[in-house]
């Protein structure tokens, strides 16, 4: 009876989570744990073709993979996004990135060690926050927390306040454009009757109390 062999190239979709888990662990990883982890994946090769990959990456004989490089936009998505709501594959994806660039895994750590400061309006971890950024992260991100600092106080009692000035904000911007569609009709007829601008300063001008 002749058995038939799965070809080499079974592997080739996952040589490059095979290399970013080589990478993670520093060459101290299982092939059986691998073999078991790409079966979750997909996989339908042997455990012999991993543990000869395994072994040709120790001993640097591996070919370089090819793969895609995720655009800058997709990153900061992945990045800014709870790592619980991404999938398998753009985890893996991410992971990849992460190892490949340093300075991007200290900038996804801080970026999301920032979120969740936001998210839970833990104002007063700002200031450590700030510190670690200015210690080594990239540059952009260090400029951002030069920009914080400026204003260090006014931020701190921003993100540790529940409430917001939306409302107040929004009744602003409804007078604006109430005063700028005002301004552009008694330009066009000076003889117009009260404007919507004098309404509203009368709808908001105190009324008087009567005993």
């Amino acid at each position: 009876m002749r058995i038939l062999r799965r070809p080499a190239g079974v592997l080739e979709p996952y040589k490059a989570y095979l290399n970013a888990r080589f990478a993670e662990a520093g060459g101290q990883v299982s092939g059986s744990r691998l073999f078991l982890e790409l079966q979750t994946r997909g996989y339908r090769g042997s455990r012999p073709v991993v543990r000869k990959y395994l072994a040709s990456l120790r001993a640097g004989n591996a070919e370089p993979v090819r793969a895609d490089i995720p655009s800058p936009r997709k990153i900061t998505g992945w990045i800014m996004r709870p790592r619980e709501t991404l999938t398998d594959h753009q985890e893996e994806q991410l992971l990849q990135v992460r190892l490949a660039c340093p300075d991007i895994t200290r900038a996804c750590d801080l970026a999301r060690v920032f979120h969740e400061l936001v998210r839970h309006r833990h104002g007063h971890l700002l200031l450590a926050w700030i510190r670690q950024a200015e210690q080594d992260a990239p540059a952009p991100i260090r400029s951002f927390a030069g920009f914080l600092r400026q204003d260090l106080d006014a931020v701190t009692v921003g993100l540790a306040l529940t409430y917001s000035s939306g409302v107040v904000e929004g009744h602003i911007n409804r007078l604006r454009r109430s005063r700028g569609r005002c301004t552009a009709a008694d330009r066009s007829n000076s003889s117009a009757p009260a404007s919507c601008c004098d309404r509203d300063r009368h709808e908001m001008s105190p009324r008087p109390k009567f005993k």
